[in-house]
């Protein structure tokens, strides 16, 4: 027991040294969010296609991302599973097409600052990761001419939409409110 000082003592001194060694360290740096992207629709194994997020004017916000960019390719995707009277194979060509824009504007989604309080931030970024991988569900479907599977994971992607827009609604021009309805609108997982 008359060591007890001593050995708290030098327990204190390592665990200064120890943190001191650490504030020395470099700090990792922000790096880019690697692509989650994998195949997993049960078909051929295929690898995504991303493509600009392309559209009309400058965009700076994530409401202009969402008005100028995302809302009109959502309706060039649903025009062609639903309106185009085009053969099969062209229809589910700008099915992947289209898909393929909207993962180029999910992936820079993050890069716009959402005018959400912290608490939200896990919430939205699990929301959007999720929308990432039912995008690369539906274009790989639709690949694979798979008229079921692709309006299968359309109505999960809408399902997205309505969850993200219902949990983080625009209250007034560019401000978001956090809202508890979240889980009304929550599509089963798979």
């Amino acid at each position: 027991m008359k060591n007890t000082p001593v050995l708290l003592s030098i327990a204190a001194l390592a665990l200064s040294i120890t943190a001191l060694v650490g504030a020395f360290r470099p700090r990792s740096t922000p790096v880019p969010t690697p692509r989650r992207i994998s195949p997993v629709s049960t078909g051929k194994t295929e690898t995504a296609d991303v493509r600009e997020c392309k559209g009309q004017g400058a965009v700076d916000t994530l409401q202009l991302l969402m008005r100028s960019r995302i809302n009109p390719t959502m309706t060039r995707l649903s025009y062609s599973l639903y309106h185009d009277d085009r053969p099969k194979q062209a229809r589910y060509d700008a099915a992947a097409e289209a898909a393929g824009v909207l993962l180029g504007c999910v992936e820079i989604t993050p890069s716009f600052r959402p005018d959400i309080p912290l608490e939200g931030l896990p919430e939205y970024y699990r929301l959007l990761e999720r929308m990432q991988a039912n995008v690369l569900a539906l274009q790989t479907s639709a690949r694979e001419l798979d008229e079921d599977g692709t309006r299968h994971w359309f109505s999960h992607l809408k399902h997205d939409c309505v969850e993200c827009h219902s949990r983080f609604r625009l209250a007034a021009e560019g401000d978001i409110a956090i809202t508890d309805s979240a889980d009304e609108h929550r599509p089963h997982e798979h």
